[in-house]
């Protein structure tokens, strides 16, 4: 018979112990549910197995996740500390779980408002406690045309010198991401508080109580629904998805010149791009240029704009710009630039700006730009374009397949083409084309703003 050690035997006995802890462990461990004694009857009572956790910033925010877990959990700020996307907490009801969600984003939402943090500024300091150029880029979920647009601003000669103020509308880790990754210059995020991601079910949302789009007045009236008094022009209530992008254009222009603490000194010009744009190398180079020029080329202009709608853009006229006696939408909405002189003359006509029966910012500014300011809106704008529009999706394409791909790559491969063509170290003043100006024309509004609440939302912005 074979001799055990008790070296060997320590080994056996140590062996089994685990084994045994391991079995144990599983059995607790084990998906279903766990049998506990009841005292009182003998009989196992069944505990529920503790629900999973969830991450905020991975699942209930993520516009990717179709469906939510059976048992959705959320986080919600449960310290007392500063409020975080880190924390955690269970929640075993859909009702609570909406309620502590959105309570939660609030809170986030308005840290985020009240620090003005400065991503970068170590790297890239302000001047005399601010810096020469903004960046104002006005985006809602669409990733993967931001990412585009971050990608050439990279590219960008002299970007690091700029601002970049990033204005948020909606909340999901994958905007997020793409912004705190930015290293190439100083970012700052800011969140349009009134979004609808916050007010899924009341007023700036979609209130259950409004009046669907397309009911009669009458018919609006006898429902009794809360904005039955108020269809627009041509008889149809309000959307809020529509009404949102007025509404934060026009916050996010008053936050930028007036809320921010680094613009308080801030003398330059800020230029105004959305998510699905895409800008040129010597963008930045351009619009100085524009900037230095303005006295010999138009020294009346208060918005210089360095995008146009061109589909077979020119590089013959890289040197050239066009000088328009106002600003027309549909020609100079492209990244334009303004200064505080300009914001400070939009910011006098806001009733009339947030009165006027369009959901488009755009249209409205043309409209006080005609109807409203002394002198009106001149524009300067490229006659080849330095900032490009690649969005092919979005709030006016709805059932499009997004794809900046296809838009971006034919860009690409034309700017690289005329790349010689760049950088011009002069500008003269260029003949006007159907690109660049159209003679203003009293265009009717397009409607889609006549609830009396918008009006007044978009007014408080200014006061």
């Amino acid at each position: 018979m074979a001799y055990i050690t008790p070296r060997k035997c320590i080994q056996s006995i140590l062996l089994l112990a685990f084994v045994i802890f391991i079995v144990i462990n599983l059995h607790f461990l084990s998906p279903g549910s766990v049998g506990v004694q009841d005292g009182r009857s003998g009989m196992d009572t069944v505990r529920p197995r503790k629900p999973r956790t969830t991450n905020l910033s991975r699942d209930v925010v993520s516009r990717q996740q179709p469906h939510a877990p059976e048992k959705p959990l959320i986080q919600k700020r449960v310290s007392t500390g500063k409020p975080s996307l880190k924390e955690e907490v269970n929640v075993d009801s859909s009702a609570q779980r909406f309620s502590d969600f959105n309570e939660s984003l609030r809170f986030i939402i308005d840290d985020i408002n009240k620090k003005q943090t400065i991503r970068n500024s170590d790297k890239f300091p302000p001047v005399d406690g601010t810096y020469r150029h903004a960046w104002v880029i006005q985006v809602h979920n669409r990733d993967h045309y931001l990412k585009y647009l971050i990608n050439s601003l990279r590219e960008t000669r002299g970007i690091e010198s700029s601002l970049l103020i990033v204005s948020h509308d909606y909340y999901c880790k994958e905007m997020f991401d793409i912004i705190t990754n930015i290293d190439f210059m100083p970012v700052m995020q800011i969140f349009y508080p009134k979004a609808m991601q916050l007010y899924k079910k009341s007023y700036p949302g979609e209130d259950p109580s409004d009046c669907p789009r397309n009911i009669k007045k009458p018919e609006a009236v006898a429902k009794g629904c809360v904005n039955a008094e108020w269809p627009d022009k041509y008889g149809h209530y309000r959307e809020a998805a529509y009404a949102q992008t007025k509404l934060h254009w026009f916050w996010k222009l008053h936050q930028v010149f007036d809320g921010l603490d680094i613009m308080k000194n801030f003398t330059g010009y800020i230029t105004l791009i959305e998510e699905d744009h895409f800008v040129t190398k010597d963008s930045l180079h351009m619009l100085n240029k524009m900037l230095d020029s303005k006295a010999s080329l138009c020294s009346h202009c208060r918005i210089f704009t360095l995008g146009n709608y061109d589909k077979k853009p020119t590089y013959a006229y890289t040197d050239e710009v066009v000088a328009a006696p106002e600003f027309i939408s549909s020609k100079h909405n492209m990244a334009m630039s303004m200064n505080r002189e300009t914001y400070t003359l939009i910011k006098s006509k806001a009733k009339q700006f947030c009165d006027y029966d369009d959901y488009n910012w755009d249209w409205s500014l043309q409209y006080i730009g005609h109807e409203v300011i002394p002198g009106k809106l001149p524009t300067l704008i490229v006659k080849t374009p330095r900032v490009y529009h690649i969005g092919d999706c979005g709030v006016h394409h709805k059932g499009k397949q997004c794809n900046p791909a296809e838009k971006a790559s034919p860009i690409k491969e034309r700017v690289s083409a005329n790349e010689a063509k760049l950088f011009p170290q002069a500008l003269k003043s260029g003949r006007a084309t159907s690109n660049t100006y159209l003679a203003y024309k009293k265009l009717k509004a397009n409607g889609g703003w006549g609830d009396k609440r918008d009006h007044d939302l978009c007014a408080s912005f200014m006061e």
